[in-house]
């Protein structure tokens, strides 16, 4: 499985510009914007929380080219958010994860991805600037995709105990 993960960047500084109706509508935007771009791609946006989407693609329904697809996406989600004036940092990650439905006794469920790959995906989102995706070298590597001539960094993640050099792209 493949995930991506794109918040808005700077969204609390954003918020206190705007008012709460018109944050709204860039958070709507931003939604609508992102959701259209991954559906179009058979990928399946697993949430939207706060100032951020996630979605997974496999290759049971996405292609066995899933991996690759989940890169040409990031780089359509940043071109889409440049002309929509929304500032966006992108993680992307490939690797294996629970996905599937959660719940209680009560019978409240939620279908959700779970695990270390996911935490990995959120982690890598967290560290992109404005205007960057920060690709995990196995996602590159998945894809069939020679990182070699991209920034590379190292990168301490919150939770991950060793250092993790990941690759920058950019949009354009």
């Amino acid at each position: 499985m493949s995930m991506l993960f794109i918040d808005i960047r700077g969204s609390t500084a954003l918020s206190e510009k705007l008012t709460p109706t018109e944050f709204s509508q860039v958070i709507n935007r931003f939604y609508a914007a992102a959701t259209k771009v991954i559906i179009e791609q058979d990928g399946l946006v697993e949430k939207l929380a706060g100032d951020e989407v996630a979605a997974f693609w496999g290759a049971g329904f996405a292609g066995p080219d899933y991996v690759q697809r989940t890169i040409d996406v990031a780089k359509s989600l940043l071109r889409v958010m440049e002309l929509q004036k929304i500032p966006v940092g992108i993680g992307v990650h490939s690797g294996v994860a629970y996905f599937g439905a959660m719940g209680t006794a009560e019978g409240l469920t939620d279908i959700s991805a779970k695990g270390e790959e996911v935490n990995m995906t959120a982690r890598l989102a967290s560290k992109a600037g404005v205007g960057e995706i920060i690709v995990s070298e196995q996602a590159l590597k998945a894809a069939g995709v020679d990182g070699s001539q991209l920034e590379a960094r190292s990168l301490e993640l919150k939770g991950i105990s060793e250092p993790v050099v990941a690759r920058v792209m950019h949009g354009s």
